[in-house]
């Protein structure tokens, strides 16, 4: 006849849980019998209750096993059959908590409740059996060598079997930490082999503590060596039992890389270790939840209702947006104990209310590793800072959740609020580049942060300049910098309409800059916000504050010429601001002494219009060092055409730098009328730099068009014999 499957009954409350009482056995091939009743857990007055819990890993379940409860068939996987076969007793019934067996699987709602109550059933047995497996070839001998370590005796030999047994799946699944965490005395046993939890941890080899890829053991580790300093369990107001060892957030930060089978359980076995979370009711262990709608909860819980959460399916990442304040940098790190909280300098930042410049937080280790640099903020709503890291256009979340020193004021005053999107990636860094869905996922999510635009580049240069503000605020300027690096390139193909865009950019970048003292680098990008700002036709008053800060940096760099030059524009638009006429003397001595950027802004400045004389060419004819482009300036600037005279070709000809080539032009421009008499000769046959012959193509005047810019390829060569023969016959006496 075929064996009936065991039908469980439904739980009088949600109260009570089940035990299983394991009936004993003489061989370890009989089949395993027990029986299951129904037990409530607040009945006793005693801390201890008689019962045993067991920790393990459930293994694979695809090989299947049984137990037999009163006489009807339960499947069980292996590990779970082979860990109750070594337990049970030669003579005496064992009473033992086993998840598999205790709680109905099948009922979603039922596993809800009795996770809520996990905390409370292993704090509460007598004692906690880890169950490691059966022993292998690789494992022999383990627990000696441990036994040994623990006394202070020396183990010449490597310790590998230890190492191989603590490679094993237990000591990376999620749900061992509450088990062991609220333990009162741990067993660990592999095998028929059993040790004092208390033994293992003193025996562990040195390598666990120096190697990450022991991490996880090192968190076992911390966890039965400090549960005898902790109470045993917090209780709230409904009677729910949690073990009180952090705030939720920390927990998550400490552990959200072990292992799970389920994804909600990475949160659920951590609500049951927390201090803060245990009475929450959007967190409520519930089985038909979808994972992105508890992650999306579990963030709002920790940052508080004003962020903003995006979520994508079953994955573990989440878009997190919101508004806060820059805390400080951190300048070093340093450990205080095996694995336990890090001592952590962090400098706050300018503005930030607190005593000092700097100070020393107790912070908890984390999978994710705080580094030199990492920022520390504080988004408005939420309870703790946290630590982030920067991106190219967001932020990566390196602690969720981080307590300040009890003598700062929590949460501080949030006065200039700066914008944060921030990632939570809870994948193990091996998975992330093999999911590109959710790659892509993360970057489209992060674009829709930025203002609308139509080019995708202007999205992205807007939300590299919202992380560039957070890590100027905390004083990363070197940061900064290397972030706007690209962004003048990148504005080379966009329109006009986003040239104020550019400035706000470029404004950041040279900002940067000028906090680490390098002027040579901020130079051409202040240079570029005002000639823009000039270009695009700005305000007076804020093209004069772009031009001081400017002057601040030229003077600040030493670069004296520059200084003088956009100096005396920026006199101009303040005059024109004040309503100071500009004199024409002023106009003649810019002219004179400035190249033609300076001189061009001084027209666009001339509400009147332009009207180029004779004596503006003179001056211009006269300027030694520019007057080669304030001459093209002026010509091309004239409304009608100027009268090129003989005092403006004396000026030419006597000018030591460039007179050759501006008697060229001016001859060139003013055609046949133009007429050179013997002082301009006289004048062209003194100057070095005007008396010599530079080619024998003569002089062309007659193809040349007026008004047309004269780039310098093409001048034409002049020669005194030329000049002869347009001075009306004289010949020098």
């Amino acid at each position: 006849m075929a064996n009936s499957r065991y039908v469980y009954s439904a739980l009088a409350n949600d109260k009570n849980t089940r035990l299983l009482r394991l009936s004993p056995s003489t061989s370890f091939s009989d089949r395993i019998e027990g029986y299951l009743f129904e037990y409530t857990l607040s009945k006793s007055t005693k801390n201890a209750h008689l019962y045993e819990a067991l920790s393990y890993t459930w293994g694979s379940p695809d090989t299947k096993h049984s137990i037999w409860i009163e006489g009807n068939e339960l499947p069980i996987t292996a590990n779970c059959h082979a860990a109750l076969a070594r337990l049970r007793d030669d003579c005496f019934d064992r009473i033992i908590w086993v998840d598999a067996i205790c709680i109905d699987q099948a009922n979603k709602d039922e596993r809800g409740m009795q996770v809520q109550l996990m905390a409370e059933i292993y704090c509460k047995a007598s004692q906690v059996i880890v169950w490691l497996g059966e022993p292998t070839p690789e494992t022999a001998g383990a627990f000696e060598i441990i036994r040994c370590q623990a006394e202070g005796r020396w183990i010449t030999s490597e310790p590998r079997s230890v190492l191989a047994l603590l490679r094993r799946p237990w000591f990376r699944r999620i749900w061992v930490l509450q088990e062991v965490a609220a333990a009162r005395h741990v067993v660990v046993a592999c095998g028929e082999s059993q040790i004092k939890g208390d033994i293992f941890c003193l025996g562990l080899p040195g390598i666990v503590y120096e190697d990450s890829s022991f991490a996880a053991v090192r968190s076992i580790e911390f966890l039965i060596r400090g549960s005898i300093f902790r109470p045993k369990y917090e209780q709230d107001s409904s009677g729910r039992v949690a073990l009180g060892i952090r705030p939720l957030g920390q927990l998550m930060d400490m552990y959200h890389s072990h292992e799970a089978t389920e994804p909600l359980d990475t949160i659920f076995a951590l609500i049951g270790m927390s201090k803060d979370a245990i009475a929450a009711p959007e967190l409520v262990p519930n089985y038909n939840t979808p994972w992105h709608d508890l992650f999306a909860r579990l963030i709002h819980f920790v940052l508080g209702s004003e962020v903003s959460v995006a979520t994508y399916r079953n994955k573990r990442t989440a878009m997190v947006y919101g508004r806060g304040i820059v805390v400080g940098k951190v300048l070093g790190i340093s450990s205080r104990s095996k694995d336990r909280d890090l001592e952590v300098s962090i400098e706050y930042a300018e503005g930030f209310h607190t005593d000092g410049l700097r100070s020393n937080w107790t912070v908890h280790p984390a999978v994710n590793r705080i580094a030199y640099g990492d920022v520390v903020c504080w988004l408005r709503g939420a309870s703790h800072p946290m630590v982030i890291r920067p991106h190219k256009t967001y932020w990566t979340i390196i602690m969720i959740s981080v307590t300040p020193p009890s003598s700062m004021r929590y949460p501080p005053p949030m006065s200039t609020l700066l914008n944060f999107i921030v990632v939570w990636d809870l994948r193990a860094l091996q998975s992330n580049a093999q999911d590109p869905t959710c790659k892509w996922w993360l970057v489209d999510k992060v674009l829709s942060f930025a203002d609308p635009h139509p080019q995708r580049s202007v999205r992205e240069i807007q939300l590299s300049r919202r992380v560039a503000q957070i890590l100027i605020a905390a004083g990363r300027h070197d940061a900064a910098a290397q972030l706007f690096e690209d962004v003048p390139e990148s504005y080379r193909s966009l329109r006009s309409k986003d040239d104020l865009l550019m400035i706000e950019c470029l404004e950041e970048l040279a900002t940067a800059h000028e906090n680490l003292e390098q002027w040579a680098a901020a130079k051409p990008h202040r240079e570029s916000i005002v000639r823009t700002s000039y270009a695009i036709k700005l305000r007076g008053p804020d093209i004069i504050a772009f031009s001081e800060r400017l002057l601040v940096t030229l003077k600040r760099g030493g670069y004296v010429e520059e200084e003088r030059k956009w100096r005396a524009a920026t006199r101009i638009l303040q005059a024109k601001e004040y309503g100071i006429l500009l004199t024409v003397d002023r106009v003649l001595q810019i002219i004179s002494t400035y190249d033609s950027e300076i001189v061009n802004i001084v027209f666009d400045q001339w509400d009147n219009g332009v009207c180029v004389d004779e004596r503006m060419l003179i001056a211009a004819a006269q300027n030694v060092s520019h007057g080669l482009s304030v001459m093209e300036a002026l010509l091309n600037r004239s409304g009608t055409e100027p009268e090129i005279t003989e005092e403006v070709l004396i000026a030419a000809a006597g000018n030591k730098m460039c007179g050759e080539t501006l008697m060229t032009i001016l001859l060139e421009w003013g055609g046949e009328e133009v007429q050179v008499t013997a002082d301009v000769f006289r004048t062209a046959a003194g100057n070095s730099h005007c008396n010599q012959t530079l080619g024998s193509d003569g002089v062309h005047t007659n193809n040349v068009p007026r008004r047309e810019l004269l780039e310098p390829q093409r001048y034409y060569d002049i020669t005194i014999d030329s000049l002869g023969n347009r001075f009306d016959g004289l010949v020098p006496g």
